[in-house]
């Protein structure tokens, strides 16, 4: 099954800026295909995957939404989170990154 992870962001989202770097750690652990989008740039994308808050995390399985997260969260809340929505996804072998 193919998931991608959408973030949705936009520049005067403080909120945002720090979780963003969160979301680009926690989904580089996990090797989930993720993508920043601006919500400000493309308001139709937003609307479609129903986001109503700034940072949003969306889960898209086959081109379908699975799930969505809204607000800033804890590294940990974040990968616990994505790994449910996702299914099997495991963290590379090694030492794991504290929390």
């Amino acid at each position: 099954m193919h998931c991608e992870v959408l973030f949705f962001t936009a520049p005067w989202c403080d909120p945002c800026h720090q979780a963003a770097p969160i979301f680009s750690e926690v989904t580089r652990e996990l090797g989930i295909a993720a993508s920043i989008v601006d919500a400000d740039l493309t308001p139709d994308l937003a609307d479609r995957f129903g986001v109503e808050s700034l940072p949003t995390v969306v889960v898209l399985c086959e081109g379908e939404v699975r799930d969505s997260l809204a607000g800033t969260r804890p590294k940990a809340e974040l990968r616990s989170f994505l790994r449910r929505s996702i299914g099997a996804v495991h963290p590379p072998d090694g030492p794991g990154v504290a929390d």
